[in-house]
């Protein structure tokens, strides 16, 4: 690892040492390392380009309306990180018919700090709890039990990492304390089919699979073009965009914002380069868009002639990125 990192080292300095007689600044920037930061998601932000997952949010609606025998019935959403987890799992949430079918609907982003405690009292936050809550368990789950008596409740935890049985089992067994009734649902989303194997040991997971070619560039074009028509010599370069899009929803989605406003001209520029290194990691799929605008900056520095390189060097913990160009 040490003699990879020298030898980055040694590659900045040399593209530095290129790019300073072109008239570009000497920088680089230093991304946070690939395990995802923290983020809190909500039941509230509008999501206006939905596509592809109508059969998806089709399916998980008919099925925690319908009959449930058991008194919390754990349903997994799984995929790789900017796959669209989030944003089914909110829809779903909001869909009028889960609306009228359930008494109570919760939101918690758990994320990486799974605590049993944290989480009781985040539910009892989202059910209007006013009251100064505390940090006594039995206390918690007793304003829970006033909460939740004798109602139908819709639970979504958002972002699930853990990994450790017993944790899980604790929650659970806390939940069905405080509302032994049948019907209750849980939808949890995670990247993990560890974990989804955990919350549901019976294999019954939704496990959401990459988009089309074709959705993708639904979404590249509602972004960049905000529901106007498409003019005919952006169609080809961009529906080779959304072909690297991979299918990632995340991806199509930042990409389209950075072409918003573009000029053909750069729609051929950052379709060269491509979102080669987007393998649905959010944070890769941000770190190389977020490039894509820098680069930007740079083009009056550079002839029409140039040829434009991005290249990502990645570390155990650092993601670092630069750019240099070299006429034809």
């Amino acid at each position: 690892m040490a003699h990879k990192i020298n030898n980055v080292n040694v590659n900045l300095k040399k593209i530095n040492e290129e790019a300073y007689p072109r008239g570009v600044e000497r920088r680089f920037a230093e991304f946070a390392p690939a395990r995802p930061l923290i983020r809190e998601t909500d039941a509230i932000t509008a999501d206006p380009v939905f596509v592809g997952r109508e059969n998806d949010e089709s399916k998980f609606v008919k099925q925690i309306i319908g009959e449930i025998n058991d008194v919390f019935s754990v349903l997994p959403i799984v995929g790789m990180g900017g796959i669209g987890k989030t944003t089914l799992a909110r829809r779903i949430f909001n869909h009028p018919r889960t609306e009228t079918h359930f008494d109570e609907r919760i939101w918690v982003c758990v994320s990486e700090n799974f605590d049993v405690l944290t989480i009781l009292k985040s539910i009892l936050v989202s059910l209007k709890e006013t009251s100064d809550i505390g940090d006594s368990r039995q206390h918690v789950m007793a304003k829970l039990r006033e909460k939740l008596k004798d109602k139908r409740c819709l639970l979504v935890l958002d972002d699930l990492w853990n990994e450790k049985r017993g944790e899980w089992d604790d929650l659970k067994n806390a939940l069905m304390g405080v509302n032994p009734n049948k019907g209750n649902v849980i939808i949890v989303t995670t990247r993990n089919e560890s974990v989804a194997s955990i919350v549901n040991p019976h294999n019954c997971n939704h496990k959401l699979e990459k988009l089309s070619e074709d959705d993708c560039w639904s979404i590249i074009k509602a972004k960049a073009f905000e529901g106007g028509d498409v003019p005919e010599h952006f169609q080809t370069i961009g529906k080779a965009i959304a072909r690297q899009c991979r299918g990632s929803p995340l991806a199509s989605k930042m990409m389209g914002a950075v072409l918003r406003g573009k000029e053909i001209d750069d729609w051929e520029s950052i379709q060269k380069i491509g979102p080669s290194n987007i393998e649905g990691d959010e944070n890769s799929v941000k770190a190389h868009l977020r490039s894509q605008k820098r680069k930007q900056v740079m083009y009056g520095h550079w002839s029409q002639k140039a040829v434009y390189h991005a290249k990502i060097c990645q570390t155990s913990s650092t993601c670092v990125l630069w750019f240099y160009a070299k006429h034809e």
